[in-house]
Order: C-alpha cells, then structure tokens, then sequence
C-alpha cells in the first residue's frame, strides 16, 4: 500500500441539502482520478459511498462516508454527508476533521435549508469554502437565479469562477474565468483550476477537485486580488 507524508494529504467535505447531487460528484471525481473504471449511479444502488442497505433501497445517504482519491500525488479524503436534517450529527462531526469544505447546490433547487446549516457550520469552524452549482443540464435549471439565491443568503463575498455555456438543454460545458479557457462535450480539460478560497493563518491549502467536463460549474469566495484589480474579470476556477 502506498504511503503519504502529511502535507500530501487533504480531507475535504462535500455538503449540502439532500438530493443536490453529492454522492454522484463523488462519483465522478473517483472516476476522473482513476480511482473507478466506471461511474455508479445513486439510482442503480451502487455508488461507491452510498453501500448500506437502507441507501440503496432509499436512494439517500444516511450515514457519513469516505473515498480517497489520488491526484498529482496527493492523496484526497473526500468525505460526503448526509443532506437530510435527520443526519446533521455527521455533519458536524465530519467538519472537525476536514480541511475545507466543498457546498454542493442544485441549479433546479437553488439554496436550501441544510445548504445554510452547512455553511454556517463551516464558517463556525473557520474552514475555507468552495461552491459547486450542480444540474445545469436539467429541466428548470438557471445559473443566474442560484448565484443571486447564493449572494443574497451568504453576501457578496460569493463570486462565480466559472460561468456555464447555455442551460438546461443547451449546455455546453463552462468557461473558465480566471484561466480563460472553456471545457464541454466537444473540447478537452487541461485540468484543475485554481483554488481562490481564502484560509485561515497557518492552515494547509485543499487541493483543487478534479473538473466534472460540462456537467458542473462552481462559485468561490472573492479574493483580494480580484477586488483590487483593474483588468476585466479573467475566466473561472473552482477549489
């Protein structure tokens, strides 16, 4: 079995209301990073975190899971809790042994009750966060109205880095803002994009999730550098 030093391995926490599409991110991060030779679905009962009984037979997470990843060297903890309020209690204990923490929300559902809990559960932990607006490909989904439900529920320190190519039906893929370069069902990823979630002092920085291709497009917390800065808005990253 291989062997980490400490600085090579990250816990990162995915969150998020119940039925925003966590499970099935995991999902796919285990599948981009190698880790799977296929994805499961939540609706055929055999995604690799969901396995207990009651989760397949519910289609939910009921309980607190982990699945490593390896990237770059680096090995990921990716832990994903529960969305249901009835599971809270694995949300907060997950949120002491993590290093930043990743909120999933639904573009067709927008913010939602455990969407806030969670955050403010990191925010109590001083634990850096990263948005992910999932399900840009469905019926009813809009980018615009979940950022503004996002920018109105936690402020204006919420600013996209990557902005979707169409909707619903019509999605293409994201463009990138701050790498300036777009990735979809007819272009290739060229990887991670960068991380701009601020941290506390003397913390170690997360490592950046792999990119779902034309399926997802995140918000991060605005960074000094963007406030200040007098060049147009460059294309997105995610953390």
């Amino acid at each position: 079995m291989k062997t980490y030093d400490a600085s090579d391995i990250r816990n990162i926490l995915l969150v998020g209301h119940g039925g925003s599409g966590k499970t099935t991110l995991l999902e796919a991060m285990l599948f981009t990073a190698g880790a799977t030779t296929r994805m499961g679905r939540v609706e055929d009962g055999n995604t690799a975190s969901d396995f207990e009984p009651e989760e397949v037979k519910k289609g939910i997470s009921v309980s607190l899971a982990m699945a490593p990843i390896e990237w770059n060297g680096v090995k990921i903890n990716v832990l994903d809790a529960p969305g249901y309020a009835d599971f809270v209690g694995d949300v907060r204990s997950a949120i002491q042994a993590v290093d930043a923490v990743l909120v999933v929300v639904s573009a067709v559902d927008g913010v939602e009750v455990q969407t806030e809990v969670a955050w403010e559960l990191a925010v109590e932990a001083g634990l850096p966060r990263a948005i992910l607006i999932n399900k840009l490909d469905r019926e009813r989904a809009s980018f615009q109205r979940t950022l503004d439900q996002l920018v109105r529920s936690f402020g204006t320190q919420v600013a996209p880095l990557e902005l979707p190519l169409g909707e619903e039906h019509d999605f293409d893929g994201v463009a990138d803002l701050l790498l300036q370069s777009r990735s979809g069902r007819n272009t290739t990823s060229t990887g991670w994009p960068t991380c701009s979630c601020r941290r506390p002092t003397g913390t170690t920085a997360a490592p950046r999730p792999p990119r779902v291709s034309g399926r997802t497009t995140s918000t991060a917390r605005r960074t000094r550098t963007a406030r200040s800065s007098s060049k147009p808005s460059p294309s997105p990253t995610t953390c």
